[in-house]
């Protein structure tokens, strides 16, 4: 008995383009195909492990502003000479407030208004450096957030590559070129492909995100090296035909400019692009 959704069923869970799980299933001849190494989880075990995640953060970071905050009235407290003074109400900035007033109304003795009202200024003081350090710590917390996702990606965008594929340029400019021709983001913990208008984009078939393996393999075709042998015509050297990669190479080579340079692929990218190169 066929099962009607297969196809479907093995092109989600394998992660792997659907073409080439159709193609191995039709031949006759066995097939090993190369999968990645996956975590399969159900959308309730999903939705379960991104809400942990949200409550971890969310811990994470009321207790490092509880602490902060415990911090800096443990200062002031410190510099009043009551180390001890909130260890039972709690050392809050609304708790410190009650100590200031009770404190030095009955130190000063003599116009306490005075006194209170300076320290209350004091106070606010103190809150607009508490505003500034949770400021400063959001700032921090965003960007950290955003090198993470930037590492992330490029570590997903990297293991998309196709194996055992050797390039005719470097790696590390293959994946700037990949960078450039193509935006990227994360997505609940999964990489996805954006269009120019900066929507996901999606399968035809299914409407589901398009995998990255499959955006990446029709980015990288241009540069893939071709397989030398067979016929002898692919290790033909001479001088290349007008627009070909080796007669591009010559031309470089008489401009000073090495094969898998910067400037060189920059070059070859643009020729790539108004088809003026053929690889």
């Amino acid at each position: 008995m066929a099962i009607k959704n297969l196809l479907s069923i093995l092109t989600q869970t394998t992660k792997l383009p659907e073409a080439d799980i159709k193609a191995a299933i039709e031949n006759t001849e066995e097939v090993e195909l190369t999968v990645p190494k996956l975590v399969v989880r159900t959308e309730a075990d999903e939705a379960s492990l991104q809400e942990s995640i949200k409550l971890e953060k969310k811990a994470s970071w009321d207790g490092a502003v509880e602490t902060t905050e415990k911090r800096l009235v443990q200062a002031e407290l410190d510099a009043i000479g009551l180390p001890t003074a909130l260890e039972q109400k709690g050392k809050t900035l609304a708790n410190l407030r009650d100590i200031y007033k009770s404190h030095f109304v009955k130190e000063a003795g003599i116009a306490p208004d005075k006194r209170v009202k300076e320290l209350e200024s004091d106070l606010e003081k103190m809150r607009g450096n508490y505003s500034t350090l949770e400021g400063q710590f959001n700032e921090f917390k965003t960007k950290a957030a955003q090198e993470a996702e930037v590492r992330q990606l490029d570590s997903m965008i990297a293991a998309s590559l196709p194996e055992k594929t050797e390039f005719v340029i470097p790696m590390t400019d293959l994946m700037l070129i990949v960078k450039n021709r193509q935006r990227f983001k994360m997505d609940n913990g999964i990489a996805v492909g954006l269009d120019q208008a900066g929507e996901v984009i999606k399968n035809t078939t299914d409407l589901k995100p398009k995998a990255v393996t499959e955006i990446v393999h029709e980015l990288v075709k241009p540069y893939i090296k071709p397989v030398t042998g067979g016929s002898g015509k692919a290790d033909e050297k001479g001088g290349g035909a007008t627009g070909s990669y080796e007669a591009f190479v010559k031309e470089m080579e008489a401009r000073n400019i090495t094969e898998g340079s910067v400037e060189f692929n920059a070059e070859a990218k643009r020729r790539l692009e108004a088809k003026t190169l053929i690889m």
